[in-house]
């Protein structure tokens, strides 16, 4: 047994110095990415469009789009000096995405080009006119295929820290994702492995999301969700909080979480630690099921180092908690299935409740959750009750994601 643990504690110490001789060495320069301004040229942010309509921000939607919004200022000619909010003129936002996923709207070689509403204040024909001349300059500059939406740059984003560049591209990357498998599975297999996994995971993930966080937003929802989460708990619970397209819970995090500040690095963190957690959380899982730590550290440190998690849990998104809740959702579940008590039913109930009220995309989580509980045989009827019993709980949620649902039907023009 000595022996054994010897040779993991030797494999996981050359794995991180193979690691960390990959990291060292400078990598290839990659090729120049597509920019926005780029695409859009000659409309750069600051310029006028058409109408009067100045190009003022750009931000990522949650769609794998591009967020584009165009303003006229109060007293420009032909605005109503009565629409926008607070002073701000007319506003026509135009969202720009991958080729296919809007069919009916304006394509170019490789994107769509839609305005949409209730965001866009200016008349239809504003509307339209301001976003025929921009899909016009992206029709004319888009000459690169194979450059998805996601894959533009935008002014002012974050870079990547090192480590996440050279997971994601580069002649080093086989080698270092080989290194990191192996420092995971020498480090589960030893005595008190699922801590010690478990820490690992969690500074790994950690140490990618938690870089840059302090710089200006590029996303178009995250400003608008620490202005809700800046709310009363009254009015995010009751009030002008539920007109947002999301349950309410995480802007009750948001909530807390600017106690300590509005800073970029400060509502960004409530998402960065719940990345982190998803590793230690897999394994937790793990333990908690009497099942072998090794494949559920593998399973954590995917989503540990994974690119959509780390860049999820850059941003002022519920995604990260969503999938937290949802591991402990389905742990509690099988745990229940294992032996109920009353603790492991409240668990049950609480963990699907807290989903419901995180992302309206739970509903279809559960129904998955439920697939693999058939899968595993652990579908017994007081089970299928209990995680009823949370779906219960959760019904408000479901209730305003119906209704936002027929609300938003058909938002693009």
């Amino acid at each position: 047994m000595r022996h054994a643990s010897a040779l993991r504690v030797a494999a996981f110490a050359l794995c991180v110095a193979l690691g960390y001789g990959l990291l060292s060495h400078a990598p290839g320069a990659p090729a120049a990415p597509l920019t926005l301004g780029e695409l859009t040229a000659p409309y750069a942010l600051g310029t006028e469009i058409a109408a009067g309509y100045v190009l003022r921000s750009a931000g990522r939607g949650e769609a794998h789009d591009i967020v584009l919004r165009a303003r006229r200022p109060p007293g420009a000619a032909g605005s109503d000096s009565s629409a926008g909010a607070g002073g701000e003129g007319q506003v026509v936002e135009i969202h720009l995405t991958d080729r296919g996923r809007l069919p009916g709207f304006r394509d170019t070689a490789h994107y769509t080009v839609a305005w949409e509403l209730p965001r866009s204040s200016a008349p239809h024909e504003d509307c339209e006119a301001v976003t025929e001349a921009l899909a016009v300059a992206i029709r004319r500059n888009d000459t690169r295929a194979g450059v998805s939406a996601d894959a533009i740059r935008l002014p002012h984003e974050a870079p990547l820290p090192p480590f996440a560049q050279a997971l994601a591209r580069g002649a080093a990357t086989p080698l270092l994702a080989l290194a990191l498998v192996l420092a995971t599975w020498a480090l589960a297999g030893l005595p008190h492995g699922a801590l010690l996994v478990s820490l690992f995971l969690f500074v790994l993930g950690l140490g990618l999301r938690a870089a840059h966080l302090g710089l200006p937003f590029v996303l178009d929802q995250d400003v608008q969700r620490v202005f809700t989460g800046h709310l009363s708990l009254t009015e995010i619970l009751t009030g002008a909080g539920l007109s947002d397209r999301h349950p309410p819970l995480y802007f009750v995090v948001l909530h807390v979480a600017q106690l300590a500040g509005q800073a970029e690095a400060v509502v960004r963190m409530p998402a960065a630690l719940a990345g982190a957690l998803l590793g230690p959380a897999l394994v937790g899982c793990a333990v908690a099921l009497g099942r072998r730590v090794e494949p559920a550290a593998l399973a954590g440190l995917v989503v540990s180092v994974g690119a959509a998690f780390v860049f999820r849990a850059r941003e002022v998104s519920a995604i990260p908690l969503f999938t937290l809740l949802l591991i402990a959702a389905l742990t509690s579940t099988l745990r229940y299935d294992q032996g109920a008590s009353r603790p492991r039913l409240i668990a049950v109930v609480v963990s699907h409740a807290l989903l419901l009220f995180t992302h309206h995309t739970a509903a279809l989580a559960i129904v998955a959750e439920l697939c693999v509980v058939l899968a595993v045989g652990a579908a017994r009827r007081p089970t299928l009750r209990a995680v009823g019993l949370g779906c219960l709980a959760g019904a408000p949620a479901l209730l305003h994601a119906v209704l936002t649902l027929v609300r938003d039907h058909g938002p693009r023009e």
